[in-house]
């Protein structure tokens, strides 16, 4: 009794007072509290059905919205296929696709580009990571770090100095 005060959607309290219910022959009760846990487990369960529904529409729209911007990307590297915004978005894509080969391919298009693009180096970093290449992304941070830091774009230089960081430590740790 004291447990479903504390969590009244508590299935096993109504479960373990009906076999408590039970023992003392008190088998009325016990069947009702045996209904009540039931009642909250199905409960339970479709809260969690709801859950996964929601979390699928929500991964639905988030690809909708990959798609949406894919085709605005690629419509714009069919007019100018070295756009440095439009191939950082496509490599962005990739990334969040987890296809890790083309968004570095991207990402070493648009520093070729534009060699000033601080938050590309902070996205190639990651992806030679995801790559398991671990020394070629310690290079990458510390030549965005460099560009960042003389552009004063301090936000990905300190992501990129702390991701370097890491990854030096995982190197001394090996």
């Amino acid at each position: 009794d004291k447990l479903l005060l504390i969590k009244p959607q508590s299935v096993m309290a109504h479960t373990n007072k009906s076999l408590y219910l039970m023992k003392l022959g008190r088998i009325e009760e016990a069947e009702a509290e045996k209904s009540l846990a039931t009642v909250k487990s199905f409960a339970m369960y479709g809260e969690e059905a709801k859950l996964k529904k929601q979390i699928e529409l929500e991964q639905k729209k988030k690809e909708e919205e990959l798609l949406r911007r894919e085709k605005m990307f690629l419509q714009v590297l069919e007019i100018d296929d070295e756009d440095s915004i439009a191939l950082y978005g496509m490599a962005d894509i990739y990334f969040m696709r987890k296809n890790y080969l083309q968004a570095i391919s991207n990402l070493e298009k648009v520093l070729a580009v534009d060699s000033k693009y601080s938050i590309a180096y902070l996205l190639l970093g990651k992806a030679y990571e995801a790559e398991g290449k671990k020394n070629k992304a310690q290079d990458i941070y510390l030549a965005g770090i460099t560009t960042a830091s003389k552009l004063g774009d301090m936000m990905p230089a300190n992501e990129m100095q702390s991701r370097l960081n890491q990854l030096v430590m995982l190197t001394s740790l090996d």
